[in-house]
């Protein structure tokens, strides 16, 4: 658990990307991978100096993914459409981020510092050709295509004219490319609803299931990309919110907050520069939470942890001055036999230094009431 994660943020324009989420991720997952499009970008520059992202996107838990293909419905006329993907033939990630930057601060030298910076760390996403022939397939899924239709109109058009009976929303294929859309829906003068929505909301939920398939890992979407997917990958979606539901559990317990560090980067109240050193001392913090059993429960197993006795909490403190005075075989035997008959009996300082070693047993709590709760405290 904890291992993995990959976020496809809100493709929709002024959506905010939810980097505070991204960050708060990396503290808990070993490894976090996000895909942006343009739209996010100029939330990236806002996030922090070209300096501070480089050294998050140098970070390995890190990496981001420039979204340079997506899902469309083209019109052939009389009534026909097709499905495609769109990108940008020559792309060059270091001007889309040049174009962004300079559209968000107005200042030549800051955008071209920014791209030159950040377009090295970030990598480019390109849906396979193949995927045309998964969109066609899924939107011949009359299951999908329902909850697809459903979740569009109780998403995007809540106001629309629904007629009484049985609402038909059905998809004749005169090829395997073309297709026509039967409907019985109204309200498209004023609701602004076009009858390919359905279809869009489907190939873009085909769009994530490639995404998902490809990364291995548990996967953060939009909400309404969720409903949308969760006829088709239940048991991923259903992991990824038995993971969010335990961060947010703990950070109840731990800080009487439910998204703390999250909420803090959202709303600007901390900086992201503020959680490098914190970011830095999380390593075995995470390799704590990647080792936890499936479908653990959190402040179970830490509060297990964190209560747990130490080496020198069970050989026992009376006897710690005899073992301090007849050397690290003695103390080694007690911990491990077998171990003892390969440590040189001396007395000394170096006997000294490792009992104190062993006196200082990780738990993870030293991390999460260390630099964790500090961050959070200066916020």
């Amino acid at each position: 658990m904890f291992q993995s994660i990959l976020i496809r943020p809100n493709s929709t324009e002024g959506v905010p990307m939810d980097f505070g989420m991204v960050i708060e991720n990396m503290f808990f997952y070993q490894s976090t991978t996000v895909h942006i499009n343009r739209a996010a970008v100029s939330e990236l520059v806002k996030l922090a100096a070209p300096e501070v992202l480089e050294e998050l996107l140098k970070y390995q838990g890190l990496k981001i993914l420039y979204n340079n293909s997506m899902p469309t419905v083209g019109m052939a006329g009389d009534g026909t459409y097709w499905v495609d993907t769109l990108g940008l033939a020559d792309f060059d990630i270091e001007k889309e981020l040049y174009a962004e930057a300079l559209r968000v601060t107005g200042d030549e030298s800051k955008a071209g510092k920014f791209s030159k910076k950040i377009a090295r760390h970030i990598g480019v996403h390109e849906l396979p050709f193949t995927i045309k022939t998964s969109m066609v397939e899924q939107l011949q899924d009359k299951d999908f295509l329902r909850v697809a239709r459903d979740e569009t109109l109780k998403e995007h058009y809540p106001g629309i004219i629904m007629p009484v009976g049985d609402r038909r929303y059905e998809i004749e294929f005169l090829s395997q490319q073309f297709f026509r859309v039967h409907t019985n829906l109204q309200g498209a003068a004023d609701q602004s609803f076009g009858e390919t929505s359905p279809v869009l909301s489907l190939i873009n939920a085909t769009a994530d299931l490639h995404v998902t398939a490809s990364s291995g890992s548990e996967i953060c979407l939009p909400e309404f990309s969720s409903r949308v997917l969760r006829q088709k990958i239940d048991a991923v979606l259903d992991r990824s919110q038995h993971s969010a539901e335990n961060l947010s559990r703990f950070h109840l317990a731990q800080f009487n907050e439910s998204w703390a560090i999250r909420d803090a980067i959202n709303s600007k109240r901390l900086h992201v520069k503020a959680v490098l050193p914190a970011l830095r001392k999380a390593a075995r913090f995470k390799e704590w939470l990647r080792d936890l059993p499936e479908n653990h429960d959190l402040m179970y197993e830490y509060q297990e942890k964190v209560e747990e006795k130490t080496v020198l909490e069970r050989i026992g403190w009376k006897d710690m001055r005899f073992y301090f005075f007849t050397g690290l075989q003695t103390i080694t035997s007690a911990i491990a036999p077998v171990a003892s008959l390969l440590v040189n009996p001396a007395i000394g300082v170096f006997d000294a230094y490792v009992i104190d070693q062993i006196a200082k047993e990780w738990k993870p709590n030293q991390f999460v009431r260390g630099p964790y709760k500090k961050l959070l405290q200066g916020r």
